[in-house]
């Protein structure tokens, strides 16, 4: 079992020397202990990106309330100069960015101004979602925010284990998996193909950077458009396709994204993308003519949704026009997405309804072996009579057993599965 060695060497560190870096300043007490010597996920983070002593208080700081939720008592002042938050539900006294601005500025006007590029959009913490810091005041800089570790990074450090982010308002996506394999994706032979495009690539796609000399005119990210209707395997074939380089998908569901958080989007997403970068995801947007749609002229509206959407959109156009690895976005209708946007695809699949003799397979592949058709069941004439998707027919297979099983039967009568297929054709 790992330990957690080198964290808390450097946090058993800060505990004893905490008054004296209030005292004289943290260039000015015995040195951070060297990690050279541990292997836990912390000391690996620090040693491999040279952090020095202002980044590696930042993020002890921000996991105090983790390991010694009484260490910042020593910071309590009667003018709170360390400008401490006290959580309304624990009492535990919480650092925010003045606390650190603070702690290493030693009253110093140029301490300070250099100390505020630890907590700048262009530093490794910021950039790749390690640190941020919560919402101060309205009437207050944004310092006075609470420092948090983002989840990821705190269960990284804490526990050294990467675990899958959770749904919430700061990270609207969800971890794709699936126990199906490309052969269980029954998908017309030109969706095939174009799905094959893509996987060459996922495979080959450095090679032809470094060694075929195309890094010049080939970025290293790659966009594709899945459209067609729903139920047609657009979600499968993007899951599958991080299956088969062994790399997270992650969904992002657009229109849940817009409807809940309008004006916020492009803050919620940024530390989905910066932290999809850093882990190689592949990242899923269904539902995308929600967002990537036709643009409103806000120069001939007074609305100010429309103005903030607008907004979104221009910050998602830069984020995936440098995404470095595979976006995929999904969408019923690709005449819903807007131009702008839709120059910017490598690849656009269209996912069609399966013809008749797929459709007929993909019965044949997906009813269950205990069970036998009864009498007057021609699943080439249901085939043909009925193009439904293959979600659909999973559905009404999934009914009618359901049915059959219910009945104590072993063989599907006919009326119910028309049954079956009659309600999922009304739904």
């Amino acid at each position: 079992m790992q330990t957690i060695k080198g964290l808390a060497s450097d946090f058993e560190w800060l505990q004893n020397n905490l008054e004296a870096i209030i005292e004289k300043g943290i260039q000015n007490i015995e040195p951070a202990p060297e990690l050279s010597g541990t292997d836990d996920a912390y000391a690996k983070y620090v040693n491999v990106h040279s952090l020095d002593v202002n980044e590696r208080l930042l993020i002890l700081l921000s996991l105090s309330q983790y390991l010694d939720s009484t260490l910042l008592k020593k910071l309590v002042r009667d003018d709170n100069d360390f400008r401490l938050v006290q959580c309304p539900k624990t009492g535990v006294l919480l650092p925010t960015g003045e606390t650190f601005l603070t702690l290493v500025s030693q009253n110093s006007l140029q301490n300070r101004m250099e100390a505020h590029r630890y907590l700048g959009t262009d530093h490794l913490f910021y950039r790749k979602s390690v640190l941020s810091m919560g919402e101060a005041t309205s009437d207050a800089s944004a310092y006075y925010g609470v420092l948090n570790l983002t989840a990821s990074f705190r269960e990284l450090f804490l526990y050294n284990r990467h675990s899958s982010p959770r749904f919430n308002k700061e990270f609207p996506a969800h971890l794709l998996e699936t126990h199906l394999n490309w052969d269980d994706l029954i998908i017309n032979p030109v969706t095939a193909e174009r799905l094959e495009e893509i996987k060459a690539f996922l495979d080959h796609g450095e090679t032809l950077r470094k060694k075929w000399g195309l890094s010049k005119h080939m970025k290293q990210g790659y966009r594709c458009l899945f459209y067609g209707p729903s139920g047609t395997g657009k979600t499968l074939a993007a899951t599958l396709l991080g299956k088969h380089v062994q790399r997270e998908v992650y969904r992002v569901d657009l229109s849940t994204v817009i409807s809940k958080y309008i004006g916020e989007t492009s803050k919620n997403l940024n530390a989905l993308f910066n932290t999809a970068e850093d882990k190689d995801w592949i990242l899923f947007f269904d539902e995308g003519d929600a967002l990537f749609g036709k643009r409103v002229d806000t120069a001939q509206s007074d609305n100010t949704n429309a103005h903030f959407a607008n907004q979104d959109i221009a910050f998602l156009l830069q984020r995936i026009e440098n995404y470095n690895g595979l976006i995929i976005v999904a969408s019923n209708f690709k005449k819903n997405m807007d131009d702008a946007f839709s120059r910017r695809f490598q690849s656009i699949v269209h996912f069609d309804v399966l013809n008749a003799d797929l459709r007929k397979q993909y019965w044949e592949d997906n009813l269950p072996t205990a069970v036998s058709l009864g009498t007057g069941i021609d699943l080439e004439q249901i085939a043909k009579k009925h193009p439904l998707s293959p979600a659909s027919i999973i559905n009404i297979i999934n009914r009618v057993s359901l049915q059959t099983i219910r009945k104590n039967k072993t063989e599907i009568g006919s009326a119910d599965l028309e049954l079956c297929i009659k309600d999922e054709l009304i739904k």
